[in-house]
């Protein structure tokens, strides 16, 4: 983005919206990590689930065949009730990213982020009435 100041007629390159790299690392180690972890956690929920019974998984999930390159590459637990962990998963990762974002944004806003970023206008200052 070019900024240039009053008089001046040379142009200055400014990147002071640009995201830190460590922040852009962070996000791509979360990005492929959160999936697993949500992979992970539904397995452990649906085992635990057929143990205790907490809640019935729908026999439509369970009567949609699993593809065969799935059951003959995969293992046996991976296969077995496979919709069913993959919509778990999905729902888990929708969850986690949803909390970290929450928490995000209060941390970002703890620590005196800008209400305005360098792309929003500056606020309108109108002069006022006294009134009598």
């Amino acid at each position: 983005m070019h900024y240039q100041s009053y008089g001046s007629t040379q142009k200055t390159n400014q990147k002071s919206w640009a995201i830190h790299p460590v922040w852009r690392g962070i996000g791509c180690i979360l990005m492929v990590i959160i999936p697993f972890m949500s992979y992970a956690a539904a397995v452990i929920l649906l085992d635990e689930n057929r143990k205790r019974g907490w809640f019935d998984i729908p026999a439509e999930i369970r009567a949609i065949p699993v593809p065969d390159f799935i059951s003959r590459t995969l293992p046996a637990w991976v296969a077995s009730d496979f919709y069913a962990k993959i919509l778990m998963a999905v729902f888990l990762a929708l969850v986690i990213f949803g909390l970290l974002t929450v928490f995000y944004s209060f941390a970002y806003r703890l620590g005196g982020g800008y209400r305005l970023s360098p792309m929003d206008a500056p606020p309108i200052r109108r002069k006022t009435k006294r009134s009598r």
